[in-house]
């Protein structure tokens, strides 16, 4: 659920005739579709071999900004955050600016490729995961059907697997009960997430012009931006198409990767940066459809416990301090949007109290990590 160090993105539509396309303006509030509590569900295939992996697009070299004015015992970053001695800031979590004249790509390979983009539609695919060449076919289809209607949709969304190294049966995540299928739907058409679900990039199809026209831009050098790519756009997206096919094969489970336990204990202030852009990009209740709002403090609330667990599975007394600044960072951007943050469930046991607390999350995250083999 996480990016790796690279990726690669690519058109899966052409363009065909192109229209005039116009900046949406966020939706009108709606009434909220009634919600019946939905589970996640999920089932096994056959394991299959990965193909090898795509190169890495290349982008053109630009000149580094110049860095940040050295402090006595570390660097210091552009919050004011002074003795720094990682990569990454201990306050904010961007990355140490580099020395005045290296050299390093502006440009990202997600910013890149959503830039250069000339089709219609635009799916991300990590350099290490790969799309079903079955479905393929069925996706492509969906998609160039669009070219002819006068209000294509904005967003497909599609099943994903967990192709875990030497798991012999493999975990499909799906959407069947929270979407129908082949039709088109808005927001409020869409049914109650479960407790851990939610529309990762691996599942994601998006209408390029929308991704352009949410201003979306990645932060550089940082993992786990697929939460912020899968979270920052969807108040421009109106219309919704499910296909309930596995098109996306997430490779998990290789030594060294970016979702392995200590390699994300290691890189938690990305994963606290990346929770920061989330909660700034999270609309107030009333400016955009009742059914997107209540998703999207599902997912900030599941990111913010996600980040809160490998702070807890640190061990480190200083992040937990960690831990409680960011909920009080999402109470204090908007005490309405941390009030309904902390309401859902999972919030509730990420911020059990004490020693005891801290015991129930780390085992409750062995369980679940041995159930589905996300890492």
């Amino acid at each position: 659920m996480y990016n790796d160090e690279f990726e690669l993105t690519f058109d899966l539509a052409d363009a065909g005739p192109k229209k005039e396309q116009r900046r949406p303006t966020l939706p009108e509030r709606e009434e909220a579709a009634e919600a019946a509590p939905l589970a996640q569900e999920t089932r096994e295939i056959p394991a299959s071999a990965a193909p090898e992996p795509e190169p890495e697009p290349v982008g053109l070299p630009q000149p580094a900004a110049p860095a940040a004015a050295p402090a006595a015992n570390g660097w210091t970053c552009a919050c004011g955050q002074t003795g720094n001695t990682g990569k990454f800031c201990g306050n904010c979590g961007q990355p140490k600016p580099a020395p005045a004249g290296e050299w390093k790509c502006a440009c990202g390979a997600v910013n890149t490729g959503i830039a250069a983009a000339t089709g219609m539609y635009v799916k991300v695919v990590d350099a290490d995961d790969w799309v079903d060449p079955q479905a393929i076919d069925t996706v492509l289809a969906t998609l160039r059907a669009q070219h002819d209607t006068d209000e294509p949709i904005d967003m497909l969304v599609t099943n994903y697997v967990y192709d875990k190294v030497a798991k012999r049966h493999k975990t499909v995540v799906n959407f069947r009960r929270v979407m129908e299928a082949g039709r088109v739907l808005g927001w409020d058409d869409l049914g109650k997430f479960g407790l851990a679900q939610y529309i990762i990039m691996h599942a994601l199809t998006f209408r390029t012009q929308v991704v352009r026209d949410s201003g979306l831009k990645l932060p550089e050098h940082t993992f786990y931006v697929d939460f912020y790519y899968s979270y920052q756009p969807f108040p421009w997206v109106k219309r919704i198409q499910y296909l309930d096919v596995p098109f996306y094969h997430y490779f998990i489970g290789r030594e060294g990767q970016s979702v392995q336990t200590d390699v994300m204990i290691k890189r938690v202030d990305q994963l606290r940066l990346v929770n920061r852009l989330m909660t700034e990009a999270t609309p107030e209740r009333g400016t955009v459809p009742e059914g997107l709002y209540r998703y999207m403090i599902h997912f900030l609330a599941i990111e913010s416990c996600v980040t809160s667990t490998f702070l807890i599975l640190s061990r480190d007394p200083a992040n937990y301090v960690k831990k409680t600044e960011l909920w009080d960072a999402i109470d204090a951007y908007s005490p309405a949007i941390g009030k309904d943050v902390r309401s859902q469930l999972m919030s509730h046991a990420l911020n059990l109290p004490g020693k005891t607390g801290r015991w129930i999350v780390r085992n409750g995250y062995l369980i679940a990590e041995r159930i589905v083999g996300f890492n």
